[in-house]
């Protein structure tokens, strides 16, 4: 099974992809957050070096595009292509509100005519330039949209089609469907990979995923991966049953690693300390969300988001570190 890192806008940009695929193993694909194209038809100097092969060696990185306009669309993934990427991806799933006022994201799902339109401009004036896969979910509001958006996308030649079984007023508050995941992967052609993303924390859920849909052969990891940075390993070792300090802090010294590289990645991206801290904070705060019950650890996580700049931040995360070894031993 394929393991993707998904797209996480402000978390799992080129600084953390490069730091965690220099240490940990086992994801396939890195899909970048999304480049919301514009009417300027330029990029961002942000945005560059989110896709600049520099900053993304060694990995097989998948830029996202977020847009409406299929002419911005085409023309970014020419920009795209030219830097010697194969394949871009098409955000049809965020479900923020200022995303979804636009018309973009998950707010696509809203029109279906207009976002027929939208692919049938992309496919025809791109035709085999370029590999177009595609991130969904399954409806604005309700699990009855699933079918008629599926037979649109089994009108185009997608590369691959990852689908998150919420709607996109469940927003992240309810549970995944599998009965719409199941329903969306009977729907879809037989020769459109389908990848699975959603809740998937552990290596039992990978499995579960796995068992339910036979057919299914990569699933994407966001927050789980954010939470574990081993789970992609541990899922392929199938390392099942066990604890929670064994799932989330199996090596320390790999953690500290990651930990440090991309603080000091940031303090390189940003042009002032506070935010690259400010980044750590969201950092640590998925880190350490699954180890809430062990002794300290709230006090420890309040000293990290309390703290302000790069000196009371490297003084919280060494605090960070003797707690979570001392509650390994």
């Amino acid at each position: 099974m394929q393991i993707y890192l998904a797209p996480m806008e402000g978390i799992t940009g080129h600084v953390y992809r490069r730091v965690y695929s220099k240490i940990y193993k086992g994801v396939d694909k890195y899909f970048t957050p999304f480049i919301a194209t514009n009417q300027t038809f330029k990029m961002k100097n942000r945005e560059k070096r989110e896709i600049d092969p520099k900053y993304n060696e060694g990995m097989n990185v998948i830029p996202q595009l977020l847009t409406n306009n299929a002419q911005q669309f085409v023309w970014y993934a020419r920009e795209i292509q030219k830097l010697g990427y194969k394949e871009v991806n098409l955000n049809a799933g965020c479900p923020s509100g200022t995303v979804v006022a636009k018309r973009k994201g998950s707010g696509m799902l809203s029109d279906l005519d207009i976002f027929d339109e939208f692919l049938d401009e992309v496919f025809t004036t791109m035709g085999n330039e370029m590999d177009i896969s595609i991130k969904t979910r399954i409806g604005i509001s309700d699990f009855s949209e699933i079918e008629d958006i599926i037979n649109l996308y089994n009108k185009y030649p997608i590369k691959e089609l990852t689908i998150h079984p919420r709607t996109r007023d469940d927003f992240y508050k309810n549970k995944v469907s599998f009965e719409a995941f199941e329903l969306a992967n009977q729907l879809a052609r037989k020769d459109l990979p389908i990848c699975f993303n959603g809740d998937i924390k552990t290596v039992e859920d990978a499995i579960n995923v796995q068992q339910k849909y036979q057919n299914v052969k990569s699933i994407m990891l966001g927050r789980g991966i954010l939470a574990n940075p081993n789970l992609p390993e541990q899922i392929v070792e199938k390392k099942v049953n066990l604890s929670s300090t064994e799932y989330y802090i199996p090596e320390i010294s790999k953690l500290e690693e990651l930990a440090e590289g991309v603080f000091q990645g940031y303090l390189e991206e940003f042009t002032g300390e506070k935010d690259a801290v400010n980044r750590m904070k969201e950092f640590w705060i998925y880190l350490a969300n699954p180890l809430m019950e062990l002794n300290g650890m709230k006090k420890a996580l309040k000293a990290i988001t309390k703290s302000k700049d790069k000196k009371s931040y490297e003084v919280a995360n060494k605090e960070m570190f003797r707690l979570l070894r001392e509650n390994k031993n």
